[in-house]
């Protein structure tokens, strides 16, 4: 027994005595979409389900409506803090080539800070931060290429105050610290996100490679016995 949630959409119910039993329910929060589907597909009465020939096409259909759609140049950006200090941090879904991108944070409503961001990864751009007071700001991303506008993507950043507990930037971090990375790899001799030719690079070092004989000893040692015992019974002969 279930209850539509409050503001979703009833696609399938089942008739109890003329009350609607939800079975699939639908509905929208912000930009996503979810569903509920309220029924074990592994209980025995299940049968009926998977052999009606739309069971598949419906589970298909449910699940491509249900996935997020991201627009050509989709982005996801955040504040973080590295020792005490802010930076803007985008991410992008997909490939922008040769050109960059600009970020205007408006702080008022003539005031504003522009930023330049520098590429420290594939698609994850990076930028300083100045000191800016908790809350949401609203933001501006332009891509570039050259002196030419690619697309622009409005959004809000929302700024959170800085914590002084120990760790709290580590465990906030989602995302690969590469210049620490970098930093290790300077002292190891090492190399961060080597291409295949480093990789397969010989750097003076030898490397012992065993092979059995086996395959080739026992045959061997074999035809010599025959030709022993051969030679032994000729010469008695």
């Amino acid at each position: 027994m279930t209850k539509l949630k409050s503001g979703a959409d009833l696609v399938l119910y089942v008739d109890d005595q003329g009350r609607k039993q939800p079975l699939l329910a639908t509905w929208l929060y912000g930009l996503g979409r979810a569903a509920a589907f309220p029924f074990d597909p592994a209980q025995p009465e299940a049968g009926g389900w998977a052999a009606w020939p739309g069971y598949a096409k419906l589970w298909s259909q449910l699940v491509r409506w249900a996935i997020r759609e991201e627009a050509p140049w989709e982005t996801r950006q955040a504040v973080r803090f590295r020792d005490g200090s802010p930076f803007l941090e985008v991410q992008t879904f997909d490939d922008i080539g040769e050109g960059d991108i600009q970020a205007q944070i408006f702080t008022g409503a003539e005031h504003s800070v522009s930023l330049s961001l520098t590429p420290v990864a594939p698609r994850i751009y990076r930028a300083p931060l100045p000191p800016l007071a908790a809350g949401k700001y609203a933001l501006l991303l332009t891509r570039h290429a050259g002196d030419r506008v690619l697309g622009q993507k409005r959004d809000v950043l929302t700024v959170d105050a800085a914590s002084d507990e120990p760790g709290s930037a580590e465990l906030a971090r989602k995302l690969p610290d590469l210049e620490l990375l970098r930093e290790i790899a300077d002292d190891t001799d090492g190399a961060v996100n080597p291409s295949i030719d480093e990789l397969l690079a010989r750097h003076g070092t030898s490397r012992a490679v065993l092979h059995g004989l086996d395959w080739l000893l026992l045959p061997l040692a074999l035809l010599l016995l025959l030709g022993d015992m051969a030679l032994r019974m000729r010469l008695e002969a």
